[in-house]
């Protein structure tokens, strides 16, 4: 099945790289010794997690004129964030740490439901059924971890997370996701009786869900899962990002891509080594909170441009709801 829009080849191909990194990097820290897995942990947080982020202005390159356009909502947005990012930091540093931290989680989310919309057959893009089972599925799991006991996740802080303890409802959420996850198998049974083309869409929703699951079933350090979901997220919207790219140099596309998360990914790493401190303690240096916020910008000018650039073509049925 060929898609509508230009980003992806084929479906069934192309669902290689929306599900294979999450799941690979599950099974290798699973697998691997400490030294494999410290390399493995590096190369996701500077190189996946850092650089991902940067390749979103490579997309300025096939449509400038479309960026500003949004210049002057973006630097509005910017000039807020840093302001009220710096004051808030200033007051508490763990707060600013975890709203940074959601609003990946939700962006994360976001994207999912936007590649589940691209696999979808172009007269299926609406598919409530599928859309909201993997927007519920997600949001159960990421409840469930805040609820499971000694859940812990160091990414920005000690802990990223407010912790409600409390396993019996943990076990209820576990409950209530498989009941959910075995509903939908019965549904999807259903469904390819009536057209196979929607096979790749159910297996991404499937697959997801798994992966959302890992850590509850399978006892997998919180911070190792983080990392597959880091995978699962960075590389597939780094092979979108190259989708837009229209070099005619065979391999050129991919390398630029690759070339500019590795290079931005590390300045940025470097940047955190030698400016920021990520104590949760009160801040006593406005200026120390200035340079905390700085480092989200481009985090968040991501999130900024991520709610336009997949609109902008009105064949590519991607990230809209």
């Amino acid at each position: 099945m060929k898609p509508a829009n230009g980003l992806i080849i084929n479906s069934n191909v192309d669902l290689i790289w929306f599900l294979v990194p999450g799941l690979f990097v599950t099974v290798f820290f699973h697998l691997t010794n400490t030294e494999l897995s410290n390399a493995m942990t590096l190369f996701l947080l500077l190189v996946i997690d850092n650089g991902h982020v940067y390749t979103t202005f490579l997309r300025s390159l096939y449509e400038p004129n479309k960026f500003t356009d949004h210049l002057k909502k973006y630097y509005l947005f910017i000039f807020c964030f840093i302001s009220i990012g710096a004051a808030i930091h200033f007051t508490s540093p763990l707060f600013l740490w975890r709203f940074a931290f959601y609003a990946t989680v939700f962006h994360y989310i976001k994207q999912n439901i936007g590649i589940l919309k691209l696999l979808l057959p172009k007269d299926d893009k609406k598919d409530s059924i599928n859309i909201y089972t993997l927007y519920i599925l997600q949001l159960i799991a990421v409840f469930g971890i805040h609820l499971k006991p000694d859940a812990k996740i160091e990414y920005y802080s000690a802990n990223d997370i407010w912790n409600f303890e409390n396993e019996v409802l943990f076990n209820y959420t576990i409950i209530l996701y498989s009941i959910i996850v075995l509903l939908y198998l019965l549904y999807l049974c259903q469904q390819l009786k009536l057209n196979k083309d929607l096979l790749p869409g159910h297996f991404f929703v499937l697959v997801t869900a798994i992966l959302f699951s890992l850590y509850s079933i399978s006892g997998l350090n919180l911070n190792h899962y983080l990392l597959a979901l880091i995978a699962s997220h960075g590389i597939p919207y780094m092979f979108l990002i190259k989708g837009k790219l229209k070099s005619r140099i065979p391999y050129l596309n991919i390398i630029t891509v690759f070339t500019v998360a590795l290079v931005f990914g590390f300045l940025e790493n470097y940047y955190e080594d030698n400016f920021i401190n990520f104590s949760n303690e009160t801040s006593k240096s406005l200026m120390n909170s200035l340079f905390s916020t700085l480092l989200l910008v481009p985090l968040f000018s991501h999130f900024f441009f991520d709610t336009y650039i997949w609109k902008w073509d009105s064949k590519e049925v991607l990230l809209t709801d």
